[in-house]
């Protein structure tokens, strides 16, 4: 009897620890699979791999699945013609992607998705372990937001082969400290390293020919960059908020751009292109020959007080001054056209301003929250006032208006008529 009953125990401890490992596997397996179809294209999800199957494109597969669901592997089916920059937003724990061997279109490499020939890296898992990585001999791009958001890699080694880098390709990489773009490479995409706030080290190689709106905006560790002699396109705001950068250098034979004391200048000397918003002087005169201020040039310097203009200078550009707020004071040159919008809005200590005898536009919110500027002068060829260009302090409130500041200005101008619509003071000047 004592022998049963032993008999009997053994095989309840057997299977209670049978089920044990069960229910451990069932754990480290995730819950069961689901599936969900959508557009043609079937997501199923089991133990942390989600497969995608049918034909198409697939968009937002966090959405699809639960964006909360962690997903570490994707498998891409035989019909899954490509991805966009949806695809795989939001899969935080993206760690491999896998295609069937029988897709026509794609492919994947250590967990990296390429296209069929390898020829374009199309997606970079962002957790994908590891602080750097080597992009493959033979890949000729880099496509767009490929490794964007990546907060892991401080490194990326690139093939010479390479041509171009698409738009948003290293958007937000956060860890990344230093670029050195392959010589061959021939485009960097809009935004390419925008917000990549570790980025220290830069070199741009002499094929390189165009370079897109805001690819290195906001790297704010950037102390120098070295234009090469082959660059001939250089986008909007492309070093714009790189508040340590503190001057450029341009190569002999560039046709396109130059530097002069640190301070790039394009279009043969007519157009200056950025002031390195980390440079350490309170007085600059701009050069001789210059007719426009681009884009954000000066945006967001806390050394300037005072800046010269010359006497060649025709328009100033969109927020070319916006946010430099030890700026006192500004004089125009009688041949100044155009103020664009935001030129100097935000200049808190700007104090005193003489607009250009020949001014004809005066942009949106041009001189918005000035409010050291009590008195501005518009001169009567003025024949646009943009809203809340002068003599506003806020979007809203009580507050908006800047206090105790006066518009002067001439009988039935522009400028009379900006004043008396928008409850700004004014007085009639002769």
């Amino acid at each position: 009897m004592k022998n049963k009953i032993m008999a009997i125990l053994a095989v309840l401890t057997v299977s209670a620890l049978a089920g044990t490992a069960a229910a451990c596997s069932m754990q480290n397996q995730g819950q069961p699979s689901a599936t969900v179809t959508v557009d043609g294209l079937s997501m199923t999800l089991s133990g942390g791999t989600l497969s995608v199957t049918g034909e198409g494109v697939p968009s937002d597969l966090a959405e699809r699945v639960q964006k909360k669901t962690s997903v570490e592997k994707v498998v891409l089916g035989e019909g899954i013609a490509g991805v966009n920059d949806t695809t795989f937003r939001g899969l935080d724990g993206l760690r491999e992607i896998a295609v069937e061997e029988g897709n026509p279109l794609l492919s994947a490499v250590d967990g990296v998705l390429f296209n069929k020939d390898r020829t374009a890296l199309l997606y970079y898992p962002s957790a994908k372990a590891g602080a750097s990585y080597a992009v493959p001999e033979g890949t000729a791009e880099i496509g767009a937001s490929a490794f964007a958001g990546n907060a892991l890699l401080k490194s990326v080694t690139f093939p010479d082969g390479l041509s171009r880098i698409g738009i948003d390709a290293f958007a937000d990489c956060t860890a990344l400290k230093e670029a050195v773009l392959p010589e061959g490479l021939q485009t960097v995409g809009d935004g390419a390293f925008e917000n990549c706030a570790a980025l220290s080290s830069l070199t741009l190689p002499e094929s390189l020919s165009a370079i897109g709106d805001h690819a290195f905006q906001g790297c704010g560790g950037l102390t120098e960059v070295a234009i090469p002699s082959g660059l001939k396109k250089l986008g909007e705001c492309v070093f714009r908020g790189c508040a340590g950068l503190t001057g450029f250098t341009v190569a002999e034979g560039n046709t396109v751009f130059h530097a002069v004391d640190g301070v790039l200048l394009r279009s043969g000397g007519r157009k200056l292109a950025q002031y390195p918003r980390g440079a350490v002087r309170s007085a600059y005169a701009v050069p001789e020959g210059v007719e426009e201020i681009d884009y954000a040039a000066f945006e967001g310097n806390a050394y300037l007080t005072e800046v010269t203009f010359p006497d060649s200078l025709t328009k100033i550009g969109t927020a070319a001054f916006q946010d430099c707020s030890a700026l006192t004071r500004v004089d125009m040159p009688d041949h100044v056209r155009a103020i664009d919008d935001a030129a100097f809005s935000g200049c808190t200590a700007l104090k005193e301003v003489t607009l250009a005898r020949y001014l004809e536009s005066i942009g949106i919110e041009a001189f918005f929250n000035c409010p050291e500027l009590k008195t501005v002068e518009v001169p009567f060829k003025v024949s646009f006032v943009g809203f809340r260009s002068l003599g506003y302090n806020a979007l809203f409130g009580s507050k908006k208006y800047t206090d105790g500041f006066l518009l002067r200005c001439r009988e039935g101008s522009q400028a009379q008529t900006y004043a008396e619509r928008y409850g700004v003071a004014y007085e009639i000047v002769e």
